[in-house]
């Protein structure tokens, strides 16, 4: 069982072996802030707040596991001292949230965490009805509203699908261009069917563009930075010179869109072609700014 899961059992324990989704989902959030390095799970700004679908990818796990019923709640099968088993510090930053938050739920348990941490009730279905008008007046004022055009680049290593999404709501995106030749991953959330899907959730467009991609026959001898000097040479020469007409989609994309990403694995945008093609967008588009998360 990974360290998070523990952590999940050890707070539906705490708060009485039953919680509803959205409450879950919200004392997840507000354990994840109590200190960095009892974090467990990323968040971003969704349909009702703060929201993790890693959360959710452990609760079905634990459920076919038999840790967890199979109902539309988090609901324990049977108590097991989940919080007693935790690490020192997860435990005392569990014990401290259900100290803190006592027998809060529903409503008032979203209302508190819109008005602690407003940036991530920016998508919310709810917010005018959980928020007086002062309040919403308040929270809407501090969400961030830049939509002049920029190219960002990023890179998902060491990253979950959650926090990738956090970053593109944040830097309010409006479209993904992945760039992978194979958009495949073992990492939950990041292969072409289910990336497109989280996007478009959060009302993100994606775009897959293999043919900006490099082969992985070309990355075979990268142990130095002349390799990669070279790889990107030939990248340059090869693949981006034949590739107008993705060039030219992708520029679209951003006039049209405003704020594009281009999506790879690699966390050093400088270890991978994005940066090639970042360069050539802005050859392209004088004035264009690039940013890479």
């Amino acid at each position: 069982m990974y360290r998070r899961q523990a952590v999940l059992l050890g707070l539906i324990e705490a708060f009485g072996g039953e919680l509803g989704r959205t409450d879950c989902q919200k004392l997840l959030f507000l354990l994840a802030q109590h200190e960095s390095d009892t974090r467990c799970y990323d968040f971003f700004p969704y349909h009702y707040g703060p929201f993790s679908h890693i959360v959710m990818q452990d609760k079905r796990r634990l459920t076919a596991l038999g840790y967890l019923s199979d109902e539309d709640g988090f609901v324990i099968k049977e108590a097991a001292g989940y919080v007693d088993r935790l690490k020192a510090p997860d435990h005392a930053a569990v014990v401290h949230l259900a100290a803190s938050v006592g027998s809060v739920r529903g409503r008032e348990l979203v209302r508190r965490v819109y008005l602690a941490y407003p940036e991530y009730c920016c998508r919310s279905r709810v917010s005018r009805d959980v928020l007086t008008e002062e309040e919403w007046s308040e929270v809407s004022s501090k969400w961030h509203t830049e939509l002049s055009a920029c190219l960002f680049t990023i890179g998902y290593e060491g990253k979950t699908i959650d926090a990738i999404l956090h970053d593109i709501t944040m830097h309010n995106i409006q479209c993904v261009v992945d760039v992978r030749r194979n958009a495949i991953s073992m990492k939950h959330g990041f292969s072409k069917a289910a990336l497109g899907r989280y996007l478009a959730a959060s009302g993100v467009q994606y775009l897959h563009h293999s043919e900006l991609g490099i082969p992985s026959s070309m990355r075979e001898d990268l142990s130095s930075p002349e390799s990669y000097q070279m790889l990107f040479a030939r990248y340059r020469s090869e693949i981006l010179s034949s590739a107008s007409a993705s060039l030219l989609e992708l520029r679209r994309q951003v006039s049209e869109q405003g704020r594009a990403a281009l999506l790879c694995f690699e966390a050093n945008p400088n270890l991978c072609h994005r940066h090639v093609i970042a360069e050539a967008m802005a050859d392209a588009m004088p004035g264009l700014p690039t940013l890479h998360l």
